[in-house]
């Protein structure tokens, strides 16, 4: 198959990294009624740790033509999140391109990546375009001073917070003057403050004019949601207690819901964990060609309208297409043995061999 793939522009400003990208495949095999969307992986490595991530392609930016489908996307990374386990070793890493595109699949493709326009400020990272890959070079030095001030403006922008706090203090009889004339209609009432209690309404809308002044949302779903913290701070300490499990909720006052299925499967259950000896796993792929006429068919509109027939048969209608099912039976739960007195491999062991894992 072939492709073409162009970075129209690079900008690199401080931790972030703006990329945009245009390109299109070409096969005569692609009509307009085509399905199949590409995709364009950035591939990072530094050496140690890499990882794949895919661009931000819209399906409104993808464009089907007969033996042609057009796509471009455009979308900020940043670059001190890139990986985990390196994460502040200021290692330099690579960025390669992986192309995708219904079967079809490259890595670290052989294309100029030459962008049309590069921005870089050189503040924390340098950049270097190596024909078909991108070497970055972080500034351990800059990204360690960028760091530090990035907490001084931060503990200057708290003590300014915590001096406006204390200014508004003097003003609360004021904005509860204010909050009573909404009620004659003097003063108009915010349309986000909607509760139907004049008491709640009132204490909401002081909460509101000191958030305007101190620059801080001191809304009740802020409040509710640090109580909420706070409790949850307070119960992880304690040590778990058998057959019990506590709900902390914004929204609702009752159980309910998810919470209350939870409840009543827990509430009257001796030993809530229950372990499997032996499990079956049915694993069922298909190809491309029937993954996409399935989504064509399955589509979830509930508008009846008239589809065109999807069929992948030059001359003729209909679906030419591959599906396996696979059968592990009788595996060994991972809790129905010792893992240490016994060699046989467990369901967790399978599954990760088979690339589905958990992990």
């Amino acid at each position: 198959m072939k492709y073409k793939l162009k970075f129209n522009s690079i900008i690199i400003e401080k931790q972030k990294f703006t990329v945009n990208v245009s390109g299109e495949f070409i096969d005569p095999s692609i009509d307009s009624r085509c399905l199949s969307t590409p995709k364009v992986i950035f591939y990072f490595d530094n050496g140690r740790e890499d990882r794949r991530i895919p661009l931000v392609v819209k399906y409104s930016d993808i464009t089907r033509v007969d033996g042609k489908i057009l796509f471009w996307g455009e979308y900020i990374y940043r670059l001190d999140y890139l990986f985990w386990d390196t994460r502040g070793k200021g290692l330099p890493f690579d960025m390669y391109i992986n192309l995708s595109f219904a079967d079809y699949y490259e890595e670290k493709v052989k294309l100029d990546l030459t962008p049309s326009e590069l921005i870089e400020d050189h503040k924390l990272y340098e950049f270097e375009n190596k024909g078909d890959h991108f070497t970055f070079t972080p500034l351990p030095k800059k990204i360690r001073k960028n760091h530090y001030l990035h907490i001084l403006v931060a503990k200057f922008d708290f003590l300014l917070k915590i001096l406006a706090f204390l200014v508004s203090i003097p003003l609360i009889p004021i904005y509860l003057i204010m909050g009573l004339l909404t009620f004659t209609g003097f003063i108009n009432m915010p349309k986000r403050i909607e509760s139907e209690n004049k008491l709640q309404r009132l204490f909401t809308y002081v909460l509101l004019r000191i958030s305007r002044v101190c620059r801080e949302n001191f809304s009740m779903v802020r409040l509710k949601r640090s109580k909420i913290k706070g409790a949850y701070r307070r119960r992880k300490r304690k040590k778990i207690q058998p057959n019990k499990i506590t709900f902390y909720s914004a929204r609702r006052e009752e159980l309910s819901g998810n919470f209350e299925f939870v409840y009543n499967k827990l509430k009257d259950d001796p030993n809530p964990k229950q372990y499997l000896k032996t499990v079956d796993i049915f694993i069922t792929a298909c190809d491309e060609n029937l993954n996409v006429y399935m989504n064509s068919v399955n589509s979830g509109s509930n508008i009846s309208q008239a589809t065109d027939t999807y069929t992948n048969i030059r001359g003729g209608v209909g679906i030419f297409a591959a599906r396996r099912t696979h059968l592990f039976k009788s595996l060994l739960s991972d809790n129905s043995m010792n893992p240490i007195t016994s060699s046989a491999p467990g369901l967790r062991a399978y599954i990760r061999e088979l690339g589905i894992g958990f992990d």
